[in-house]
């Protein structure tokens, strides 16, 4: 008998970090996503300038894609953002397909301590999503708690990929004909951020540190390893 409970013990280790490792190999792409995402935050200025492309393949932030757009030719301006947003979409709808409700929890602990407008429309979003996915992701296509939800939901891939595929077309057609219609006024922002950039940057540097410092003081954890989200998926959360 010894023998056969270390074997089964053994055998549940080996499943273990079995798990773990897939699990990791999911969440990885998340964390660097996020950490690539800040960066071209702290950098934005001095990308805007020099490196368009690559600053809306770091983050693709509404106004990133712009102040980016008089630069950029249609391919690449349409193609960067949705094969990013595409890749983000999956890692996190997977997520929630495979571990549901603590996938929610673990995303909702992330940003423990949150206030004010952030914790009311996480509230908005658990309330209205089981009633209205489809607007619900058509409103909010780039927020992580909406993919989790639609995978945690059930909701079939090819529904998934329709919604938020079709919105994110349609988000980048708009931004590309309004940044069309401000073209002027676009050229001049960038050529006044070109003549101020170093400073710019500094200052965006700045704001990316400050904001991370306070994050975690007020309990938030905008950027998890890739351990602590294993461990948070894995191990159930206290939902008091």
């Amino acid at each position: 008998m010894p023998a056969q409970d270390d074997e089964a013990l053994d055998a549940a280790e080996t499943n273990r970090r079995t798990r773990r490792r897939q699990l990791a190999m999911l969440v990885t792409p998340i964390v660097v996503f996020t950490i690539a995402a800040r960066i071209g935050d702290a950098l934005a200025p001095t990308l805007l300038v020099n490196e368009p492309l690559a600053l809306i393949a770091l983050n693709s932030r509404m106004r990133y894609l712009i102040l980016a757009s008089p630069q950029l030719n249609v391919l690449a301006f349409f193609a960067i953002p949705l094969v990013r947003y595409a890749a983000i979409a999956s890692l996190y709808f997977i997520v929630g397909r495979r571990y549901g409700d603590q996938a929610v929890q673990w995303l909702e602990q992330s940003n423990v301590g949150a206030s004010g407008p952030i914790l009311r429309i996480v509230r908005w979003v658990e309330r209205q999503f089981g009633r209205a996915r489809f607007p619900v992701l058509m409103l909010l296509p780039g927020y992580p708690l909406v993919l989790l939800l639609a995978g945690a939901s059930g909701m079939s891939a090819f529904s998934f990929g329709l919604a938020v595929g079709t919105t994110m077309v349609a988000r980048l057609i708009l931004i590309r004909f309004v940044a069309g219609e401000f073209t002027g006024v676009i050229v001049d922002i960038t050529d006044w951020v070109a003549q101020y950039q170093w400073w710019l940057t500094g200052l965006s540097i700045a704001l990316v540190v400050a904001f991370a410092v306070w994050g975690q003081r007020s309990g938030r954890r905008p950027i998890q390893t890739v351990d602590e989200i294993v461990d948070d998926l894995e191990e159930p959360i206290d939902a008091g």
